[in-house]
C-alpha cells in the first residue's frame, strides 16, 4: 500500500470538533462580540461592515471596514488543528514583526494580540490591519519561483535557515500588548 493511511475514527473527531468551533463562532452572539471588539479597538473610527473572512485551514477571521480609514482584521486559530493555540499567536506576532523590522516585505501592522481569558473572549487572538489582495499566501506559496522582489534568495535563506535552527529570541515589538519577549 502506498500513501498515508487515514484513522478514519480520527477523522471524524476532528470533522466534529471543527464542526462545533464553526457553529460557536458564527453564533451571532459571538459575532457581536467581536465586532463591539472591533469598533472599540478602532478607537472611534465610524464602522461600516463586519465581514467573515474564512472559518477554515488554520484560522477563522472577520474584518470591519471602517468610513475614511484602514479595515481591521481579527484571527483566531482553530482549536481543532493548533493545540497550541497561545503559543502559536505569540510566535505569528514575533515573527511578524521580525519580518517588519528587518526586511521589506509587506506585513500587516499588529494592533494588540490576546488570550482566551481576554476580550472578546473567543479564544487567543491576532488583531491586524487587513491588507486588501489578490492572491492568497497559499497561491504565492504554491508558485514556484514567487518571492518578494526586494528581497534577494540569500536573505530568505538566511531567514529560513534561523526559523529552522529555532531557539532564537526577538524582543518583541513595543507597540504590541502583551509579552514584551516572544520565542521564535
Amino acid at each position: 500500500m502506498s500513501g498515508i493511511q487515514y484513522d478514519d475514527l480520527a477523522c471524524a473527531r476532528i470533522d466534529a470538533e471543527y464542526d462545533a468551533f464553526r457553529k460557536n463562532f458564527l453564533l451571532k452572539e459571538n459575532l457581536k462580540a467581536a465586532g463591539d471588539f472591533l469598533v472599540k479597538a478602532s478607537e472611534g473610527r465610524m464602522p461600516i461592515e463586519l465581514s467573515l473572512v474564512q472559518v477554515g485551514g488554520f484560522n477563522a477571521g472577520l474584518t470591519m471596514s471602517f468610513k475614511n480609514s484602514v479595515p481591521l482584521l481579527i484571527r483566531f486559530p482553530r482549536p481543532v488543528i493548533s493545540r497550541f493555540s497561545e503559543e502559536k499567536i505569540r510566535r505569528e506576532v514575533a515573527i511578524m514583526q521580525y519580518l517588519t523590522d528587518l526586511t521589506a516585505i509587506p506585513v500587516p501592522f499588529v494592533l494588540r494580540f490576546g488570550m482566551p481569558n481576554e476580550e472578546p473572549g473567543l479564544g487567543p487572538y491576532i488583531l491586524m490591519e487587513f491588507i486588501r489582495h489578490t492572491r492568497s499566501m497559499s497561491d504565492v506559496l504554491n508558485t514556484p519561483g514567487t518571492y518578494h522582489q526586494s528581497i534577494s534568495q540569500a536573505v530568505y535563506a538566511n531567514l529560513f535557515t534561523r526559523f529552522r535552527e529555532g531557539g532564537q529570541t526577538y524582543p518583541g515589538p513595543s507597540h504590541i500588548r502583551n509579552d514584551p519577549q516572544v520565542r521564535l
